[in-house]
Formats: structure tokens, sequence, C-alpha cells
């Protein structure tokens, strides 16, 4: 990263997660874009601190890429998403991250991904494997108990 304030890309940032980073990165000098899916929501996410909104679809690689541009990093909260369309959007955009020359990805996971009755908690464990596979190793941070 460069001596400015990054400029951080957060995925889902309508979400209830991704709006919470939002405020957070700003109110630590972070520049922040968001992406969403809808102009309905660009308000929302601008009234959180987000100084650029990018709209498009993460199964939309041109709009994927337009969002990267000039990003120094990416926060990703996966989406829900049925069958195995999830990892194929996780891949694609590790990818596109990468080739738009971002430097730091943060992956959020849910905290008990191990909840096997719940198909979300283990799309998101194959998820952050395949991840991880594909990114490499890197730190891992869990809430403290």
């Amino acid at each position: 990263m460069t001596g400015r304030n990054p400029k951080v890309l957060v995925v889902g940032a309508a979400g209830r997660y991704g709006g919470l980073v939002v405020g957070e990165l700003v109110a630590r000098g972070a520049s922040v874009r968001g992406f969403v899916r809808s102009a309905e929501q660009a308000g929302m996410v601008k009234a959180r601190g987000a100084q650029e909104i990018a709209i498009g679809d993460l199964r939309d690689a041109d709009s994927v890429k337009t969002a990267l541009q000039d990003i120094d990093a990416v926060y990703y909260i996966a989406p829900v998403l049925p069958g195995d369309e999830a990892p194929t959007i996780g891949r694609a955009l590790v990818a596109a991250a990468k080739q738009a020359g971002v430097k730091r990805f943060v992956f959020s996971s849910v905290i008990h991904s191990i909840i096997s009755a719940l198909d979300n908690h283990i799309q998101k464990v194959r998820r952050a494997n395949l991840l991880m596979s594909i990114i490499g190793t890197l730190p891992r941070l869990r809430p403290l108990p």
C-alpha cells in the first residue's frame, strides 16, 4: 500500500456485517467503495460512510473488474447462494483481485462454520478452504472467547 489512505472495496456493503465494516473502515481513515447489487442500496451505503459505490453482480466479470479498479484491499463476506455457485464466484473474485493488483484480501466467514445442520455454514467452510488454496497461507483472525 502507498502512504495514502487505503481504498477498500467492501463486498456486501449493504448487508448487516459489510455495513458495519464500512463504518469502521471510514472511521479509521480508509476510503471505501461499497459493492452493491442495486442502485436502491447505494443511498444506505453512502449514509454508512462509503465515498464511492460500485453497482454490480459478483457473477458478472465486467462489473467486478470495474469495482476493483484502483483498489488496495478487498473485504469479502461471501453471499449465501445455492449449489456450487458460491465457490465459483469466490474463485473469480480472488483471480480478479490479483489481476487488478489488490494487495490485501479479507475473507470474512461465520463463527461456527462447523454446524453441519446449517447449509450456509457448510458452504462457507468449503469456500474458506477453496480461497485458502487459491490465495495461499494467510493469517486467520478469530474472535476472542
